[in-house]
């Protein structure tokens, strides 16, 4: 274990991964198949390096998303999710070998929070990527919620532990604005600056027939904006307070939790966290109080 203290200067994201020529080593961390399109899809083909990985496999335990989108089991909706997201991603110029699947069921997250860390420290570690793009902390779903969660406390752990960690940024997904799903933008906080990126003609054309490629995602898909994607640094976030009053927008549905429930889960999983990270070289930091000012 790295005991060193790191002196680790940020670099410049909105100058990195914006310049032409060949990218820097980049991970988009995201909770399910087609979230990566949706958040930054016009951008796929600046990074045909970028490592996408989903967390879970996109279909619930129960079937009934999978009878909705006409299937039988939840495996066969599984199955078509994944060759979505391949004819996508392929389609974007990015490789079969940078997509990777964690494989957790869909809403059953907020149980699996410290596996997760888990997975993803070790695949930050084989990928090694200077940037990752995730889901902020906005209680739109509690899989994007999770996902946000392990990647804040993976990159926590790899400070600590190595004295480098990647940057992490966000792209949009969506949160509850009285009782509509707001997508296409950020739930605002202070002092977080937004790049807008404005799409042109073509790329309005290229995210469109990304989109396409989600056939079973369609009813869904059509609530999302195709003119405009934002992209912002990361915010400091306590994950155990709700991300913002009032009902979130998941809690309006049946997705296996409510905010309180999932706060407590992320709570636990912090502290277990913190246990494992005890070693005889040294006592690291709570990962706790690290973990919760994110």
């Amino acid at each position: 274990m790295n005991t060193r203290t790191s002196h680790y200067v940020k670099p410049d994201w909105t100058v990195d991964l914006f310049t032409p020529g060949e990218a820097p080593p980049l991970a988009i961390v995201v909770a399910h198949p087609d979230d990566e399109v949706v958040g930054v899809g016009a951008q796929l083909r600046r990074w045909p390096h970028a490592h996408i990985v989903h967390v879970t496999d996109g279909a619930p335990h129960n079937s009934n998303d999978a009878w909705r989108a006409g299937f039988v089991t939840g495996e066969e909706y599984a199955s078509a999710r994944q060759r979505e997201s391949i004819s996508a991603l392929t389609f974007a110029g990015i490789g079969i070998s940078q997509l990777h699947s964690l494989g957790f069921t869909d809403q059953e997250t907020p149980l699996h929070l410290v596996s997760i860390t888990e997975s993803l420290v070790d695949k930050f570690l084989e990928l090694q990527p200077q940037f990752v793009i995730t889901h902020p902390y906005e209680g739109g779903h509690p899989d994007h919620d999770s996902t946000a969660f392990a990647v804040h406390a993976a990159r926590d752990i790899l400070l600590r532990e190595q004295g480098v960690a990647p940057v992490i940024l966000e792209a949009t997904s969506y949160f509850n604005r009285s009782g509509i799903m707001a997508t296409s933008e950020f739930l605002p906080r202070a002092r977080s600056s937004v790049k807008t990126l404005v799409l042109s003609a073509d790329e309005i054309e290229f995210k469109q027939r990304l989109f396409a490629r989600f056939k079973s995602q369609q009813n869904f898909l059509q609530y999302f904006s195709i003119r405009v994607e934002r992209l912002r640094a990361a915010p400091s976030y306590d994950f155990t307070k709700r991300p913002h009053s009032g009902p979130l927008y998941y809690e309006q549905f049946q997705r296996g939790t409510t905010g309180e429930g999932w706060s407590k889960q992320a709570a636990a999983a912090a502290r277990r966290l913190h246990q494992d990270s005890i070693s005889v070289e040294v006592i690291m930091p709570a990962l706790v109080s690290s973990v919760f000012r994110h």
